[in-house]
């Protein structure tokens, strides 16, 4: 099985930001908060905050969908600049119609989330 990374540091601290910035639907996601981070971060829908249960640095979270799930519906909230997270995914599948968005809590559209873009052969 092929395992695609991706990593996603924060551009605006305290504003929740989605994870990717193009449609990636994917059967389970492990989100896991950069060691380095100074504080926590949130992981979510839009509507993450920091009164949610967050990653401490180092820590991670699984999410299994028994449908496909949207990598462009879920959103990461850092408390500082710098901070972030690393993403690991397997069989995605890009619908036809998945182009980059611009949009206020994805302002880069395309150019951050590509070149981050890897495959590794997982042992299973």
């Amino acid at each position: 099985m092929k395992v695609a990374t991706m990593s996603r540091v924060a551009s605006r601290p305290g504003i929740a930001e989605r994870l990717s910035c193009e449609r990636l639907r994917v059967p389970a996601v492990l989100v896991r908060a950069k060691p380095w981070n100074r504080g926590r971060v949130y992981v979510g829908d839009a509507t993450v905050n920091s009164g949610d249960p967050g990653l401490a640095p180092g820590r991670s979270l699984g999410i299994r969908s028994a449908e496909k799930l949207d990598l462009f519906d879920l959103f990461v909230l850092t408390q500082a600049p710098g901070e972030g997270v690393d993403v690991y995914f397997s069989s995605v599948h890009k619908p036809r119609s998945a182009e980059p968005h611009a949009t206020p809590t994805c302002p880069f559209a395309g150019h951050i989330d590509e070149p981050a873009h890897s495959e590794k052969e997982a042992s299973t």
